[in-house]
């Protein structure tokens, strides 16, 4: 038994100061703290008082630069004062807000067109153009944002209203009578859900899971999880292999790998922390062997008085007496904590299929019967179990010229098989007939069977559900994928979940394969 091969911290800046943090120093009388009263309402001034001279003129259109205001759009009414007066509409006469009187037409000055544009709320004398030179402005900027304010206050309270309007045109609409509204009633039923499809279906198809195999050898099962199976196999004939497969998009990682002289018989996961794998090899001792997934390790093979069990590091003990004729590899599945399940074929192609129980101590709680078949050829028996029953299967005919048949066998726990019964598989590419079955058990008494069929050359995996009464569930599902010819391998089912892995021959070369299906 081999054990497997094993965002950068921002730097803080000093805040940028504002005209809100700043000392904005206080250089003429006219301004005011934020939030102060207005001042009251002065006197009209007498047209040209206080009317600079020509030289204060040429002095302010020299380096008076006007700060722009707050642009506010000219499409309001109340806010834009008009720079051109047409001679039919008389326009009265703005209020100054400043201690300046209003200039004469003849001695109105023009601001400059070289000149940036001043903000409508801002004075056009040329003594304001000088006062706004001053931090004064910071005045104007806040009539500005007031103004920016009052108009989102406008906008909210148009869109307020026009909500109410929606609201209340929807409930001036004609009502539907209650009478006409369909209600549940009792006896109404649910609308039911579309049935998945019976039987198996494809969940993920064909993908290689591994460059080699050795056909004659069958793979064998681990359950990791619902979605993690593990999968020991012979990779060549003196080389043996384990993978972990990923069920959802078959992705397979090989984590086993041991090459000796001696042929492989078989490799078993054992569930051991960590997965370990055990290859059977022939050691002189049992013939045969086929390793159980316990602990400590054990193995079932034949001794010449008959079938045996070998305990590591222990003698062989003989479990069934049988006679010295050649006898195929033991299956043997745990149907329960308490009981096992086996069966195998002695004599040949023209021998016996036998079957038999055996307890938690792999001591026989049956005998080994021998199981009607029914033909005269049969094949190696398939074997699958669970706590109150097994199901057997095999491949069989009665002449060379007749196609290979798949029959099942079934008993209750602890029983012997006493009859069985034929499968029906699809004509269709039946060739020489339907070889190679591997079982699995499915949840309520059901079972999964995978078989190969078709001729030399053209063979296909097919996987099928099967009843209680072992009756096809749904139709069968071709695992291998059409034009390569595949077959051999297993089948192994965990809840509804199924995973088909078959040998699939690419250029004359046999490599692992599988394909995951879903059964309902």
């Amino acid at each position: 038994m081999r054990h497997v091969r094993p965002g950068a911290v921002a730097e803080a800046r000093a805040p940028i100061p504002t005209l809100a943090d700043e000392d904005i120093p206080n250089t003429t009388d006219t301004l005011r703290p934020a939030g102060a009263m207005p001042p009251p309402p002065r006197g009209v001034p007498r047209p040209g008082a206080f009317m600079p001279s020509a030289a204060a003129l040429e002095r302010a259109d020299a380096t008076a630069t006007p700060i722009p205001g707050i642009r506010v759009r000219p499409s309001s009414p109340l806010l834009t004062a008009p720079t051109q007066q047409s001679a039919e509409a008389p326009v009265e006469k703005p209020v100054q807000r400043d201690a300046s009187p209003p200039a004469s037409p003849e001695q109105r000055v023009s601001v400059p067109s070289m000149a940036p544009p001043l903000a409508p709320n801002l004075p056009t004398s040329i003594g304001a153009a000088t006062s706004s030179m001053l931090p004064g402005h910071v005045e104007n900027v806040s009539l500005g944002l007031r103004v920016a304010l009052g108009f989102l206050s406008a906008l909210c309270v148009l869109l307020a209203l026009s909500l109410v309007f929606a609201l209340y045109a929807l409930s001036s609409e004609p009502r539907v009578a209650a009478s006409a509204t369909p209600t549940p009633s009792a006896s109404a039923k649910p609308r039911e859900r579309t049935p998945s499809p019976a039987g198996c279906v494809l969940r993920a198809p064909a993908a290689k899971l591994y460059s080699s195999v050795e056909r004659s050898i069958e793979p064998r099962f681990l359950d990791l999880n619902t979605e993690r199976v593990a999968i020991g196999f012979a990779a060549t004939r003196s080389q043996a292999a384990g993978i972990v497969v990923e069920l959802g998009q078959l992705d397979s990682n090989a984590v086993f790998d041991e090459a000796r002289e001696r042929p492989v018989l078989g490799v078993t996961p054992v569930s051991a922390e960590p997965l370990t794998f055990s290859a059977d090899r022939d050691d002189g001792v049992l013939t045969s062997p086929h390793s159980l997934d316990v602990t400590p390790r054990t193995v079932l093979g034949f001794t010449g008085d008959g079938l045996a069990k070998r305990v590591e590091g222990r003698t062989p003990e003989l479990i069934w007496p049988l006679a010295r004729e050649a006898s195929t590899e033991p299956r043997v599945v745990h149907a329960s904590p308490q009981a096992y399940a086996l069966a195998l074929r002695q004599g040949g192609l023209t021998g016996t299929i036998l079957s038999g129980w055996l307890d938690a101590d792999l001591k026989p709680a049956s005998e080994l019967l021998p199981v009607a078949a029914g033909a005269k050829w049969v094949g190696s028996p398939a074997l699958a179990a669970r706590g109150d029953a097994l199901l057997l299967a095999f491949a069989s005919r009665d002449s060379e010229g007749e196609a290979w048949r798949i029959r099942l066998g079934k008993a209750e726990a602890k029983k012997p098989v006493t009859s069985v019964v034929v499968h029906s598989t699809p004509n269709e590419g039946l060739g020489n007939g339907a070889i190679a079955p591997t079982l699995a058990a499915l949840g309520n008494d059901h079972w999964v069977l995978q078989w190969t069929q078709g001729s030399a050359g053209q063979y296909r995996v097919y996987v099928q559900e099967l009843g209680p009464d072992l009756r096809p569930v749904g139709a069968p599902v071709a695992a291998s994928p059409k034009g390569a010819s595949a077959g051999l391998g297993a089948v192994r089912v965990r809840g509804d979940s199924a995973l088909s892995v078959f040998v699939l021959t690419v250029g004359g070369r046999d490599e692992l394969w599988g394909a995951s299906l879903q059964c309902h």
